[in-house]
């Protein structure tokens, strides 16, 4: 059966190999061939727009349809790379706000299909809460007067790869702006996200920054609940971030929302020994 002519390139990629040095009729080796093959070089070169009527012309259009191939996977690569750059931070190279915001309000809108309390604490044993955390660098401003902003940006970077290195492969970390980021805990109750937040601001407070000075972070979280918007979810971590600055700094605040809080009292004793058995170190 011929290849489809939407999908020629082998073909005529084989074709192209084994007759490039071909001149003229005599020289195409038409054993290399079933009569399936050449019949459908010859369909699909017309389907591509090459009028080939000989087995010279058919290796013609073999060797520009191999070059359009070319041309194809090197655009292929361009848009990969560009749409890799469309939702890459340029400094620290992790998710800029952009994909960071999309990526947001698809789990909001996956976890919003599951619209009833009681379908709330079924996914809570199951496994799909939803957690966002917002992290602030302590001071930063002070950092770039006294430092200059290239170690600014140094400390930015930092702080970026530890974000990373505590990411599950479905987890999505981003810059929100300046010296704020975010991670999105798919699968991660608000108890979990805590322990993560805590962990991070641990690690930042124990690394050795580019500067010859402590840096500390402050970090908000919380937890979706029914009826949340993207924007909810995160003015809920902006005012636990908040707190956090205006408590001291270098720490984590949470801010669960009240049904969240009354379906979690809702758990019998058996429901809260299979949750914690699935908390994340």
């Amino acid at each position: 059966m011929a290849p489809h002519p939407s999908q020629p390139f082998d073909l005529l990629a084989r074709l192209s190999k084994n007759t490039s040095r071909a001149t003229s009729k005599q020289q195409l080796d038409y054993g290399q061939y079933l009569p399936a093959d050449l019949a459908s070089i010859f369909t699909i070169a017309a389907d591509y727009g090459f009028k080939v009527e000989s087995p010279v012309e058919v290796m013609q259009a073999a060797r520009q349809l191999a070059d359009l191939q070319n041309k194809i996977k090197q655009l292929e690569a361009r848009n990969e790379l560009l749409e890799q750059q469309n939702i890459t931070d340029t400094l620290t190279g992790i998710s800029n706000r952009r994909y960071l915001l999309e990526s947001l309000t698809n789990e909001v809108t996956r976890v919003n299909n599951y619209n009833s309390s009681a379908q709330m604490i079924t996914n809570y044993i199951k496994g799909y809460p939803l957690s966002f955390l917002f992290f602030d660098l302590d001071h930063f401003k002070s950092i770039n007067d006294t430092y200059g902003h290239q170690a600014g940006d140094c400390v930015l970077k930092q702080f970026a790869g530890i974000l990373s290195t505590n990411l599950r492969p479905h987890d999505t970390a981003g810059r929100y702006g300046g010296e704020e980021f975010a991670i999105i805990l798919p699968e991660t109750t608000i108890y979990q996200a805590e322990k993560i937040a805590k962990r991070i601001n641990n690690e930042v407070a124990e690394t050795t920054f580019s500067i010859d000075k402590q840096v500390t972070v402050s970090g908000g979280v919380t937890e979706f609940s029914l009826g949340d918007t993207t924007e909810s979810l995160i003015e809920r971590a902006d005012k636990a971030l908040y707190s956090a600055k205006h408590s001291g700094r270098n720490r984590i605040e949470s801010s669960m929302p009240p049904s969240l809080a009354m379906t979690y009292a809702s758990f019998n004793p058996l429901d809260n020994i299979v949750a914690s058995s699935v908390l994340r170190n």
